[in-house]
């Protein structure tokens, strides 16, 4: 088996890292402390210091002399110095990170984390550099575009798990942009999120219900992107999607009760598509969804169930699954035990010469 055809099968999940080392031989080729686990390591310790030695520098450029304490009454955020120390940080992540996506194995899964940070680092450089920018309601689609960019980057470079979390956040990012363009939702003020994690504040992220609406095709779109082999790994884009478009269900039913029919859609989804795409991540999720769900039901007509009501909740649910599972195991567990029969074994070259 070639690294391509191994690299599939991990991304497919039909396989582990490691078993993927084991059958191409690398760790018998590289056993010196010079391998590609110790690449590996030493890219995940780099990339991690010059990601915290970077947002520290921004943070100290942002607020130049300043009181934190003080900070949300005198001035704004000094937010050019801050945009170009994060620049130069992606620009060094990146760029390592693109030397180690050339290397297989182990030095190609660090690449995909350097290339992540770097472009975590790249979007808070196009935040801060074109945060003065003013074009009205089309300001989010034009500081989106370098986003798009960097997260199409580093996909290509290396597709894995910590890429697809770029390209994920890319697509969410594009989305709100186009919310905004449509006066769907409002922009949301970047400076203000900024001074409420630096006080200790919060931050009012609440959306229409057009735009959760709209989040969760989205979340849906990926899980079929998953399934379709577009993005990889596969359980990488079913987490994704199934947790988003449930986060953006339980918030739809936040805002109004009637929106529980979304909630049981989804999870009768979410459990559908786990035994046909033979997924248990999506088993997971829709498990969850589906306690979850059983609380949802309920509030509807208890609001604060007594102890022994919220035993009685999950109880009584709970026991109907678990016998469901029992008989449901003891019936395929007759069906495997009836197995053909295993095929008489191929003669010899010896045998078969002297029937000759």
């Amino acid at each position: 088996m070639n690294e391509s055809e191994s690299r599939r099968l991990v991304e497919d999940g039909v396989i582990s890292f490691e078993q993927a080392e084991g059958i191409s031989g690398e760790r018998h080729r590289l056993p010196d402390w010079a391998g590609p686990r110790t690449i590996e390591w030493l890219g995940y310790v780099g990339a991690i210091a010059l990601f915290i030695t970077t947002v520290v520098m921004v943070i100290d450029l942002l607020t130049p002399g300043e009181d934190l304490a003080l900070l949300g009454f005198f001035g704004d955020l000094d937010n050019i110095p801050g945009g170009l120390a994060a620049l130069v940080g992606a620009m060094v992540l990146l760029g390592v990170g693109w030397r180690l996506s050339k290397g297989q194995g182990a030095t190609r899964r660090a690449s995909g984390f350097v290339l992540l940070l770097g472009y975590l680092l790249g979007t808070l450089a196009t935040e801060l550099l074109l945060q003065d920018l003013d074009l009205k309601d089309f300001t989010p689609i034009v500081v989106v575009i370098p986003v798009i960019v960097l997260a199409v980057f580093v996909w290509r470079r290396c597709p894995s798990l910590p890429t697809q979390l770029a390209l994920f956040s890319m697509v969410v990012q594009t989305v709100s942009a186009f919310l905004v363009l449509f006066q769907i939702t409002d922009r949301v003020d970047f400076q203000g999120v900024v001074l409420g994690a630096l006080l200790g504040g919060t931050v009012d992220m609440a959306t229409s219900w057009v735009a959760s609406l709209v989040s969760l095709a989205v979340g849906l779109l990926w899980i079929a992107m998953g399934s379709a082999g577009t993005v990889r790994p596969r359980n990488t884009a079913f987490v994704l999607g199934g947790v988003y478009a449930w986060l953006q269900a339980f918030q739809l039913f936040g805002t109004a009760d009637g929106w529980i029919a979304v909630s049981v859609l989804l999870t009768a989804l979410f459990l559908w598509l786990a035994v046909s795409r033979r997924s248990s991540v999506l088993g997971g999720i829709g498990a969850v969804s589906a306690v979850v769900l059983i609380r949802q039901v309920m509030s509807l007509f208890i609001d604060a169930p007594t102890l022994r009501g919220l035993a009685l909740e999950f109880g009584i649910p709970g026991a109907i699954a678990l016998l469901g599972a029992l008989m449901l195991a003891m019936r395929s567990g007759g069906a495997s035990t009836a197995t053909a029969s295993p095929a008489a074994p191929a003669p010899t070259p010896a045998k078969a010469s002297e029937g000759a």
